[in-house]
């Protein structure tokens, strides 16, 4: 029986953990889900209901299974939280880019994972994105006609094209 203080007390994580932007999920010792949040369940695509009782692995792309594995079991032989980026399939198979931060506990006798989920896949977007944009400026730099020269505020050259180096002798 639970002290009358202890729920008082518990209350106010109840409602954190509905309530949290983040989604949160309870991983048993066979890496099935215990529990989930709301917004787990918004990221997954689907309800509470139809995520607990399933295997997390189920929601890992199969290209990221064995990173997702790793990541399992640091997390749950560890004290210390482990964060990894990877891709999870929602309930109707769609792509989402994510960053799982999880750390082990023991509650009620049984070695559990929780795990915070975030959608990364607008950072991913972001990153890719200024990934070609950088590998597009590199091939007009280099392969220009012209002497390209780049200088700071004092001045000074940070960088030079091929042609620039060519000019200069």
């Amino acid at each position: 029986m639970q002290p009358v203080g202890a729920q008082r007390v518990a209350e106010p994580y109840v409602c954190l953990h509905r309530a949290c932007p983040a989604g949160l999920l309870t991983i048993d010792g066979r890496g099935v889900i215990a529990d989930a949040n709301e917004e787990a369940a918004r990221l997954l695509n689907g309800e509470v209901s139809q995520l607990v009782g399933r295997p997390f692995v189920d929601f890992v792309d199969e290209l990221h299974v064995e990173v997702w594995r790793l990541h399992a079991r640091r997390a749950s032989s560890s004290d210390r939280a482990d964060y990894v980026e990877l891709r999870l399939l929602n309930l109707t198979g769609r792509a989402l880019d994510a960053a799982l931060q999880s750390r082990s506990a023991t509650e009620d006798g049984e070695r559990v994972v929780y795990m915070a989920i975030s959608d990364i896949s607008d950072r991913r977007r972001a990153e890719e994105h200024l990934m070609r944009t950088a590998e597009k400026f590199e091939t007009l730099f280099n392969c220009a006609g012209d002497a390209i020269f780049i200088y700071d505020m004092t001045g000074a050259i940070l960088e030079v094209n091929e042609v620039a180096c060519r000019w200069l002798g």
